[in-house]
């Protein structure tokens, strides 16, 4: 038998492939799994052979169609099948080359392995070669099969195969970063629209939505409303059981506010005590009706702490919000704010709306 080995470029010395570079080593393609199908034993005897006298070591052999696919399925887990070459001969009882052939074309997992078909010299060459192709096959030889024909196919095949892999691969890693990407970027949407400590959504995601309230790009007949709320007497909670205690109570009294208003466009704590809910009204009067439920609901929560437990009110500001108006966001918040402090300042748990501000006048000059 013909000696292969110069056809095949070593490595020298102590060189090593680059782990990035995109052409295998030989020693790569070497360990490569072989399945090689042929119902004549003589036939695989040959060609296991001369694949041995080439370097390759790593055979696998079956004398018929149906078992070849059998080890496909065995050597296929997660999707992935690490049989890495066919050589299949054509002509076999029951399941032929062609039928493997095409079964494997159909089986995502299989579909990229390259298979050299294998089969007897005849006076059909052209169109044996033709189906061959027209079946999936990579490539065809016809017996008697050489080494010099052989070998550097396999190394062809087993290249692209190699290549194919290592595309694969990238394109693994690519979608995962982009997934990682993506999730990152829901978090960290997630992060900036919502309150750490309680869930709610942020001030700024509040401003957007005003915004959005106050100058709608589509015409909007709804109205709106702001309510501001203050939490009286939060410090006293935070002094006597601690600021641990004290952020386990914004939660709970975040809960006990999403649930409350889980139909209104938006719930959201402002800061520390602090928070505010965009109503979406249908009627004017129904915010009066929605503020006023709210103060009740409030004044029935109660806070147990480790050494005692805390009955809580809240202090309310209503605005109703004016479309297209030319105040911002912040301004309309401020107001709301206003309204918020002069509850407070008539003696907590109370509600202000716009009906109990008393209008400025401008005064004339004399």
């Amino acid at each position: 038998m013909q000696n292969f080995e110069h056809t095949l470029d070593k490595p020298k010395g102590n060189e090593q492939q680059p782990a990035e570079s995109l052409t295998p080593a030989i020693s790569d393609l070497r360990s490569m799994r072989i399945l090689i199908v042929d119902d004549l034993p003589t036939n695989t005897i040959l060609l296991r052979a001369i694949l041995q006298h080439g370097g390759f070591t790593n055979i696998i052999s079956t004398n018929d169609g149906s078992k070849a696919l059998d080890y496909l399925e065995k050597h296929t887990v997660n999707g992935r099948c690490n049989i890495d070459l066919v050589l299949l001969d054509i002509i076999m009882p029951n399941t032929n080359g062609f039928s493997v052939c095409r079964k494997m074309q159909r089986q995502s997992s299989w579909k990229s392995i390259p298979v050299i078909l294998i089969t007897s010299e005849n006076k059909w060459r052209d169109e044996t070669t033709r189906a061959s192709f027209d079946n999936g096959a990579t490539d065809i030889l016809f017996k008697p099969v050489r080494n010099t024909e052989l070998l550097p196919r396999v190394t062809s095949a087993l290249s692209q195969k190699w290549e194919r892999d290592l595309h694969r691969e990238y394109e693994e890693k690519l979608k995962s970063s982009l997934d990682n990407y993506q999730k990152t970027e829901e978090k960290l949407k997630y992060i900036i629209n919502h309150d750490e400590l309680t869930g709610l959504y942020s001030m700024r995601r509040l401003v957007q939505k005003l915004s959005s309230i106050l100058h709608p790009t589509q015409n909007n007949s709804s109205t709106y409303s702001l309510l501001y709320l203050d939490i009286d007497n939060f410090k006293v909670i935070n002094d006597a059981e601690g600021h641990k205690a004290g952020n386990r109570f914004l939660k709970e009294f975040a809960d006990f506010l999403y649930l409350h208003f889980n139909n209104e466009v938006i719930v959201a704590r402002l800061s520390g005590d602090k928070f505010a809910v965009v109503f979406h009204d249908e009627q004017p009067i129904s915010s009066i009706d929605k503020a006023e439920k709210c103060l009740t609901a409030c004044s029935e929560f109660i806070f147990y702490g480790e050494k005692n437990y805390y009955p809580i009110t809240v202090s309310l500001g209503l605005l109703d919000i004016q479309l297209n108006c030319q105040k911002q966001p912040a301004e309309i918040i401020e107001q709301a704010k206003q309204y918020c402090a002069k509850s407070k300042q008539i003696g907590k748990n109370k509600l202000t709306s716009d009906m109990d501000m008393e209008p400025i006048e401008e005064k004339l000059p004399d």
